[in-house]
């Protein structure tokens, strides 16, 4: 390709041009800048984000399949797919991230409060052995862990 046509309007949104090189070719791939005056997305109430990790789980990827086939066959009650998806789909959807999420949180407090128990018992101990040092130590690296781990738990 020799040359880029876009429009006037486009033209006066552009921010610059940019050629880079691609992989497995000898040809080079164009980047185009473009400003938008569309407004970003935040976070917070009425905004909400698919947390994608949750589809690792089996038994959620499960669910989400059956509402997927519970949804589709109420698609012909809608008179365009728009409808349908806004309406209907969307907010199931959200509601099952939702609440997956809300689930996730809940038991990853409950396994730092089991945790913090471990400690606190062992810690009540008169005496403190090389086996409960070890377990101390075992139990706030689980802690450290658990802390660190990718954040699929939370959305």
């Amino acid at each position: 390709m020799d040359g880029i046509y876009i429009t006037n309007h486009l033209m006066s949104r552009k921010q610059g041009v940019e050629t880079v090189a691609t992989a497995f070719t000898d040809h080079l791939a164009v980047v185009l800048r473009l400003a938008i005056d569309i407004p970003l997305t935040s976070k917070g109430r009425g905004h909400w984000r698919v947390n994608v990790s949750y589809l690792n789980e089996k038994a959620f990827r499960d669910e989400l399949q059956t509402q997927w086939e519970r949804r589709k066959q109420q698609k012909i009650f809608y008179p365009k797919r728009v409808l349908w998806w806004g309406r209907y789909v969307k907010r199931v959807v959200c509601q099952l991230f939702t609440t997956e999420g809300t689930n996730c949180r809940q038991d990853s407090q409950r396994l730092e409060i089991f945790y913090y128990g471990v400690i606190y018992t062992a810690l009540q101990d008169v005496t403190i052995t090389d086996t409960t040092y070890v377990s101390l130590k075992k139990t706030r690296v689980r802690i450290v862990v658990h802390h660190h781990e990718p954040s699929n738990k939370s959305s």
